[in-house]
């Protein structure tokens, strides 16, 4: 018979990343499936089995991943998710005919990470020595 050979999904490119960024929600998402990320990192494990694990992962909106890829300032309930839909659809099935759809925002929902990349008001090294270079010219 012919030898299988394993393939890695275009998907698996975000692993690495996952890892790096999201480690504590990774475990937390999958101990209960008795997975552990120290075993993907260790090759104990191919992409393509720890892909399998995540993807589902990722589908669940009440994942520690889920939430913390999405900025989410805690992991709600999908209880809580639920009785804000029907509440802001409530709010909106009140309104006239033609009025804007309000859009009522979620108590858990925060900014959006932004993966090591510096923010215009992060002070850096080379800022100060700028603004110092600044403050002598005038």
């Amino acid at each position: 018979m012919g030898r299988k050979v394993e393939r890695v999904r275009p998907f698996s490119r975000v692993l690495p990343a996952l890892i790096r960024w999201h480690r504590a929600a990774l475990r937390y998402d999958l101990a209960p499936l008795g997975v552990r990320v120290e075993d993907f990192t260790s090759e104990r494990c191919s992409w393509n089995e720890f892909w399998d694990y995540v993807s589902e992962i990722l589908r669940e909106p009440s994942s520690h991943l889920f939430s913390a890829l999405a900025g989410d300032k805690y992991v709600p309930h999908p209880a809580e998710r639920a009785a804000w839909a029907v509440f802001e659809q409530d709010i909106n099935t009140r309104q006239k005919r033609g009025a804007i759809r309000i859009r009522i925002p979620r108590p858990w929902a925060g900014k959006s990470p932004n993966y090591g990349q510096s923010s215009a008001t992060e002070v850096t090294p080379d800022r100060l020595a700028r603004r110092a270079k600044l403050a002598a010219m005038f």
